[in-house]
Order: structure tokens, then C-alpha cells, then sequence
């Protein structure tokens, strides 16, 4: 979670955002002494934001992360398993690899680490997520190719695709309070509630 809303942070307001925003369990007066550093002032620096205002804020950003980041986890857990049925996998030089192509955005350590940094994330986290994408590319290669075979394009393959969501979806259950797209529980016509992003650019006056 702590992942999550540093990426989120870093992409939506530009910057590295303060430590201690989300963990779990819930920390909601912590998360309200960090959101103090990056809530908007007033000319004479007096916070925009009443503490009620702070503590709704964090209790948003926390439902919002915990069920993004469970989403994640949910994906991440859906590529492994179907990788491991289709005997597909990513080896550590495939990796490596990737990671390679990935720093010629970033060509120095330097450069790596202040990424790394400023998004709150470990170097096995960003090494997780090219695994993850390494497989990922692995499966709509054969996912296409299982298509073609059967003389089908694209609509083939959206119903190949479809075909295994459903069976894996059908098989993943979500416990209570943890109900996001993927558990069997899921029903779309709970009411949405705000993204990180809306929340974080709420809590910061952007």
C-alpha cells in the first residue's frame, strides 16, 4: 500500500509525497501529521483544512488504496497462475533484461534510485513489476497465437481473453471489506468511490 500511494503521489502531484500517508491496519493520525506537510496554506500559513477535513481525507485515501492496491495483487496473482497453466515463466536474465531497457530511462544508479525514491518503492519492487510484465507479454503472445490457430482475429482473441477471466475470476473470492473487480462478490452497481488521484489532489490543493 505504501507502494501504491507513493507511485500514485509521484504521478499525480509531481513530487515525493510524504511517508506515512496509508498502512495497514489504518493509522489515521499519522497519516493526518503527514498530510499537515503537503496541505495547502493560507499567506499566512495557516492550514486550509480543519483536522476533521484531514482525518475524511485519509480515510478516503485509505479505501482508495486498499482496494487498488488488492486489485493489483489480484492481477499480479491472476498472471502467475495462468503463466504456471500455459508452463510459461520469466527467467531471472529476462528480467534482467528488462530492467536494462527500463534504465536507458534512467542510465545512472543515480538516476535509478532517486525513481526508486521518490515513488517510495524498493529495488524488488520495481524488479516484481518487470517480472509481472515479462509474463504478461508472454501470455497475449500465445493468447494471439491459440487465436490464429483457429483461424480467428481480434475477436478471437477477446473471447479467448474473456473466456479465462471469467474461469479464473469464478474461482477468486474476496473477503469482506475487501470487495474490488475480480472477487466473485463484486457488483458493479456499488457506488464508486474517489480515486487516490481525486483524493490526493483534494488533500493537496491541486
Amino acid at each position: 500500500m505504501q507502494a501504491t500511494v507513493g507511485g500514485d503521489f509521484r504521478r499525480t502531484i509531481g513530487t515525493e509525497g510524504p511517508a506515512g500517508l496509508v498502512s495497514e491496519p489504518a493509522n489515521y493520525p499519522r497519516c493526518i501529521a503527514a498530510a499537515r506537510f503537503v496541505a495547502p496554506r493560507s499567506f499566512f500559513n495557516q492550514l486550509r483544512y480543519t483536522r476533521a477535513e484531514l482525518e475524511d481525507a485519509c480515510r478516503q485515501l485509505y479505501r482508495a488504496i486498499k482496494a487498488q492496491t488488492l486489485s493489483f495483487l489480484i492481477s499480479s496473482e491472476w498472471t502467475l497462475t495462468e503463466s504456471a497453466k500455459l508452463k510459461l515463466g520469466a527467467t531471472a536474465a529476462e528480467v534482467q533484461h528488462a530492467l536494462e531497457v527500463d534504465m536507458q530511462k534512467r542510465p545512472t544508479r543515480e538516476d535509478l534510485g532517486k525513481y526508486l525514491t521518490e515513488r517510495r518503492w524498493s529495488l524488488a519492487d520495481l524488479l516484481y513489476q518487470l517480472k509481472l510484465n515479462v509474463l504478461a507479454a508472454k501470455l497475449v503472445a500465445r493468447l494471439r497465437q491459440q487465436a490464429s490457430e483457429t483461424g480467428g482475429g481480434t475477436r478471437a482473441l477477446v473471447r479467448l481473453t474473456s473466456k479465462r477471466d471469467t474461469s479464473t475470476a469464478a474461482k477468486t473470492t474476496c473477503r469482506h471489506g475487501f470487495v474490488v473487480p475480480g472477487c466473485r462478490e463484486y457488483r458493479t452497481n456499488t457506488p464508486p468511490a474517489p480515486s487516490s488521484e481525486v483524493v490526493l489532489k483534494r488533500l493537496t490543493g491541486k
